[in-house]
């Protein structure tokens, strides 16, 4: 064979033969450790996860009870804080020993992960600890109005408490301060509750640093680790309990809320997203208005953990980037949110850096963890040395503390990596280049204590670090510049802009963002320095040239990456660059999160001429944009104000009041059924007299054969007596009288807005429907003739009707009796009717019995209408002041026995945020209301009167009350069914209803 030598093919095969040898050594060297299924016990058994993940008890009561939050040592030690006072103080702890309140505990594993040892390390606190992090042998905590340190002692004992920052607010227990972590920048990063009870949120750092957050909102802070440099980093927020931080250096929060939507954001730094901190609507809130700021809402219960996994015992192609969002559950007992969930990232073509979890992440097919344990309620995760994850469980009924608690441990079934198991004496020994190596490892762990050796290392570190910045995979250039980051220091700032070269766009904006900061410029940007400050002297520490930079980042205006070009844009020193290069950022956003901050950002910094040219525009987006820099401009009071003062932007939030006054001019009439519903639920709010063109739309929508809703949604409109036409009200009653076997529901609807006329129509009608022989008719009959008094003819033409249906529905004996009191029956016609059951005097049994029955949601909505919507709305873009809760999901949110205890009895879970307070003025004058703090003034709100607006310097004294301003014995009105109606109804509030 032409070619052919032997020696060639030895050669070859011995080549082979050392690439095979080589491979095999390096998987046995690498083979790791395999983890095996584990049997599970009762209670480990009880945690439902999938098949390839092990459940193990790690602690329970008596050794653990109520945990609150916990993190977790570099030799495995956990700190845990116990909460003995959350929520209802000293009377509802389980220990009244003052000296012995809310403890951290440290928990020793031993080689197994079980339970080794338990000390308390600290004690005595007033109320419970809600944030706990370790860095360098300091744990940092939270406790209502305090942030502090604690030193780390050589048996892990605690000693030497220093306050870092301190709040002046003493709100109530469950909103003070919340997290705290040590960020990537090695950073204090501080979760603030808003105080709906109290002044606002005022923050004074160990230097003397002080912050307010407006209103009373709110929000996140940053600090040096001695508590110095205090920076607002956002504000508006409502209860931001959970947050993390992805690589590329965003914050990612989750804000609860009763009386604002459960949201989950992707911070846009400096940000107001408005609760109790701008006048907004609930909608706008939810992210759900055209000039809403992006924000994904999360349905009911309130989210404890949003933890970003980025370690090693999880497999990387299922694990890796996902977010873990841990429910607690909704109140009352039994609720069915008490889950963790898994968000998997999804690829994208364009490497935008900036994501939505709507719109970027997908839900697991699986949810990661439910439990059958019916007091399973996830508080707190955290990161095991080996990658596994630590979760703590309240368990409990709610949030009374009793004396139960678990944590658990979460591994992962299969092989891991030696390569990703943490051993910190063997890098103890490493030299730079294996650490530069580490800051690409799987395991957190291993990345963490690579970090802290090369920050020791210094100017020794920086070259390595530089080559990792420019010339790293992604993930390991931005794991360079958090190192260098942490260095505080002019050469490792240098360095850092070897990352403004690396070929992935998010490794340069993060590069970018970092030397802004290195520039001396605070998290919010430099506009935050005077918006929210209170005089204070800037001691920022510089260490790089703000003007280098511009030069630096101005070619990268064109970056192909729209975030590269917004951080560029912003690294400019003048305000008229920074325009120029927020326009060529927009030029090619896309996503709904760049455009509302480049508009953010243009609120701060634009003119005249930068507005108006995006205003003008035929292009929808850029629009859009110039709106939302105008209502930034308003909030933040800048130079951009004046120019935008008078515009209206009304008709971006209320698309109702738009549609109707189309319709009014004649220009609407047969739309998409969305803009009739739109339409009519506006109508309903704001009833009208009707031209001829709103009476024809009202007629079409009644006459619809086709679209149901759209139909029955005008029947309960047309109640409102502005818009009871003649034409109106014989359309009702024709339809009224037509049965509708397909959609029976509408003709009950139609009888109770008949009932609801002056004028009843022709008692044949109403004879007919009391001697129908359902139920549901009769039932709906009654609740109709309830409505209005009746005349003396109408009464009699019914009567013996109605005795005779009395005695065939025994069951709607007690509707009968107030059906004919309210029409005007006399007390010798009542007494001939049957007497009803005996009605519970005692709330208990009375829940009972209510919760047994059988409800009409479509009823209860009638009892509600009457009796409950002046306080509450359903709609998520209720605009509307109201004193009670929003209860668009409530149904989602609660049970039902907590639904109807709520009604029975307002004051015994009051929701805060909806607390009446009264004010005496320095003059004697006295108001009552609910208040909130806004730009040096309280504002005094109540239904139905105007607001009243006081300068902070004339007050004099505050009062909250702890009585509800749901009246107590509203239900007294309400027969049995109704409260069964009326609980049928609530449950059916649900988002996805």
């Amino acid at each position: 064979m032409k070619g052919f030598n032997p020696k060639h093919v030895g050669l070859t095969g011995l080549l082979l033969v050392i690439i095979l040898g080589v491979t095999i050594w390096v998987m046995q060297k690498d083979q790791g450790v395999e983890i095996v299924k584990q049997p599970r016990n009762e209670i480990e058994a009880a945690i439902v996860t999938g098949e390839d993940v092990n459940v193990t008890l790690v602690a329970k009561e008596p050794d653990i009870i109520n945990p609150m939050t916990l993190c977790v040592g570099r030799h495995g030690e956990i700190y845990v804080s116990e909460s003995f006072t959350y929520r209802y103080g000293l009377k509802g702890s389980p220990s009244q020993d003052t000296l012995t309140l809310n403890p951290i505990k440290r928990i020793e594993l031993d080689s197994a992960g079980r339970l080794s040892k338990v000390t308390v390390v600290a004690q005595g606190f007033a109320n419970p600890v809600m944030g706990l992090d370790i860095y360098r042998n300091k744990l940092y905590a939270t406790c209502l109005n305090e942030l502090f340190s604690m030193d780390i002692g050589p048996d892990g004992g605690l000693s030497n408490k220093q306050v870092l920052v301190r709040d002046s607010a003493n709100p109530w227990n469950p909103f003070g301060m919340y997290r705290v972590a040590v960020g990537p920048d090695a950073r204090l990063w501080l979760a603030m509750a808003d105080h709906p009870d109290s002044k606002p949120v005022t923050l004074t750092g160990s230097d003397g640093t002080q912050l307010r957050l407006r209103g009373q909102s709110g929000g996140f802070v940053r600090c040096n680790l001695d508590g110095s440099d205090l920076q607002l980093v956002v504000q508006g927020f409502r209860a931001p309990f959970a947050f993390d931080f992805d690589p590329w250096g965003h914050l990612w929060a989750v804000s609860n809320g009763e009386s604002s939507p459960n949201i989950y954001v992707d911070v846009i730094p400096g940000m107001d997203y408005g609760y109790h901190s701008r006048n907004v609507s609930y909608g706008w809130l939810a992210g759900k208005t055209f000039l809403a700021p992006p924000v994904t809402e999360m349905g009911s219960g309130a989210n404890t953990v949003a933890l970003h996994y980025y370690s090693s015992l999880f497999p990387a192609n299922n694990y890796w980037g996902s977010i873990l969002i841990a429910n607690w559950g909704s109140h009352g007992a039994y609720p069915t949110n008490r889950t963790i969930k898994q968000f998997i990232p999804q690829t994208s073509p364009v490497p935008d850096s900036i994501h939505s979890i709507a719109s970027h992440f997908t839900p697991a097919a699986d949810t990661f963890v439910t439990s059958t344990d019916s007091m399973f309620r996830p508080v707190g995760m955290a990161y095991a040395p080996d990658g596994g994850l630590y979760v703590a469980d309240w368990h409990g009924r709610d949030d009374e503390s009793d004396s139960t608690g678990r944590i658990f441990k979460l591994t992962h079934i299969g092989r891991t990596p030696r390569s990703t198991q943490y051993n910190p004496e063997e890098i103890s020994k490493m030299d730079i280049k294996q650490l530069c190596n580490l800051l690409g490892n799987a395991n957190k762990f291993n990345r963490l204590d690579a970090r802290e050796r090369l920050v020791n290392a210094g100017a020794e570190a920086i070259p390595s670090l530089q080559r990792l910045a420019e010339k790293g995979n992604a993930f390991q250039a931005a794991q360079s510049i958090w190192t260098l980051t942490q260095m505080q220091d002019s050469g490792a700032a240098k360095a850092m802009t070897a990352g403004l070269r690396h070929k992935d766009a998010r490794v340069r904006a993060l590069a970018v963002r970092q030397l802004r900061q290195a520039a001396g410029e605070p998290i919010g940007g430099r506009f935050a320095d005077g918006a929210d400050s209170i005089n204070n002297q800037v001691r920022r520490k510089v260490f790089f040239d703000a003007s280098d930079l511009a030069a630096l980042t101005s070619s990268m205006l064109s970056d192909p990456d729209p975030e590269v070009r917004l951080e560029a844009a912003l690294s400019q020193r003048s305000e008229d660059d920074i325009r120029k290069g927020l326009l060529t950022a927009l030029d090619i956003a896309s996503t709904k999160r760049l455009h509302y901050q480049i508009g953010f950002e243009l609120g701060r910094y634009g003119d005249s001429s930068s507005i108006m040219s995006l205003y003008d525009t035929a292009q929808p987006a850029k629009y859009q944009v110039a709106l939302i820099a105008a209502q930034t401009a308003l909030n933040e009071k800048t130079a951009l104000s004046d120019l935008v003062k008078d515009w209206d932007f009304s008709k971006y939030e209320d698309m109702g009041k738009d549609l109707v006054a189309q319709i009014e001019a004649g220009k609407k009439n047969q739309g998409q059924p969305a803009e009739q519903l739109i339409a009519l639920n506006w109508l309903e709010e704001h009833p009208r007299v009707p031209n001829a063109s709103l009476t024809a739309f009202l007629q079409d929508c009644l006459n619809d054969s086709i679209e149901y809703i759209v139909k029955g949604t005008a029947l309960q409109v047309v109640r409102q007596k502005l818009l009871q036409s003649d034409e109106i009200r014989k359309t009702v009653h024709r339809i009224m009288q037509s049965p509708d076997p397909k959609f029976p529901f509408l003709p009950l609807e139609a009888i109770y807005t008949v009932g609801s006329f002056s004028d009843p129509g022709n008692v044949e009608d109403w004879k007919i429907k009391i001697n129908d022989t359902t139920e549901t008719v009769v039932a709906a009959t009654l609740r109709a003739l309830r409505e209005r008094v009746r005349g003396p003819a109408f009464i009699d033409g019914i009567w013996q009707d109605a005795l005779k249906a009395a005695q065939r529905y025994p069951d709607l004996s007690e509707d009968f009796r107030s059906a004919f009191k309210k029409a005007g029956l006399d007390d010798s016609g009542l007494r001939k009717l049957p007497l009803p059951a005996a009605r519970p005097s005692n709330k208990d049994d009375l829940s009972k019995k209510v919760l047994s029955g059988r409800g009409s949601s479509q009823r209860g909505k009638w009892t509600f209408t009457a009796h409950c919507s002046t306080c509450h709305a359903t709609r998520v873009d209720d605009a509307i002041f109201r004193l009670g809760p929003n209860l668009t999901n409530i149904g989602s949110a609660t049970q039902p026995a907590y639904l109807i205890e709520s009604v029975l009895e307002p004051n015994k879970v009051l929701k805060t945020g909806y607390q009446l307070e009264t004010i005496e003025t320095t003059d004697g004058k006295v108001f009552s209301g609910q208040v909130e703090t806004r730009d040096e003034a309280l504002i005094i709100r109540n239904s139905g009167v105007n607001l009243v607006t006081l300068p902070l310097e004339q007050i004099k004294k505050r009062t909250t009350s702890h009585i509800s301003p749901m009246p107590e014995g509203l239900y007294l009105d309400m027969t049995v069914k109704e409260l069964t109606d009326l609980i049928a109804y609530l449950k059916s509030l649900k988002e996805s209803n």
